[in-house]
């Protein structure tokens, strides 16, 4: 509860290391140990309030998706930042497959890549294009090897412009 207040009162994404997740979740696995000392009416509240437990974290992992998407970066030193990779590149991907002017071949998108990137088991090296499907555009954007290509007659637009 302590870590959504937290969130919700940051106007930036909080940090939380690892070392601080690891604290919160030994505290209540300790309450477990003593599990078998309950009486019915304390093992009734130990579950209520694991459920309630559950459902913070659902809130927060929401609040933190949308910070994730609003501000538009991850901090490398959290303990979810592959997670905000993962969301942001699934957002990029959403703008490229909506995009009018993305260069595609059916519901494949041309891809170039900047740097070596393995993705579905096969590898790329820089400088390959590939048609690429919306999993493997987000595992490309996840991996930041590179960029889509654009139809090159609005290319030429932008640079006359």
């Amino acid at each position: 509860m302590r870590l959504i207040r937290e969130e919700v009162k940051s106007t930036a994404l909080t940090q939380i290391p690892q070392q601080r997740l690891e604290s919160i979740v030994q505290t209540i696995r300790k309450s477990y140990l003593s599990v078998h000392t309950l009486d019915k009416l304390g093992k009734d509240l130990l579950i209520t309030l694991n459920k309630k437990n559950m459902e913070d974290v659902k809130l927060l992992v929401k609040v933190r998706f949308l910070k994730f998407l609003l501000q538009e970066q991850v901090e490398n030193n959290s303990v979810d930042q592959y997670v905000g990779k993962l969301v942001l590149a699934a957002l990029r991907t959403g703008e490229t497959i909506y995009s009018p002017i993305t260069l595609r071949y059916g519901d494949k998108i041309l891809f170039k890549f900047n740097s070596t990137c393995i993705i579905g088991g096969k590898t790329y090296r820089r400088g390959d294009i590939a048609l690429l499907s919306t999993l493997e555009l987000v595992l490309a954007g996840v991996n930041e090897c590179g960029k889509p290509l654009i139809d090159p007659f609005f290319e030429i637009l932008v640079n006359r412009g």
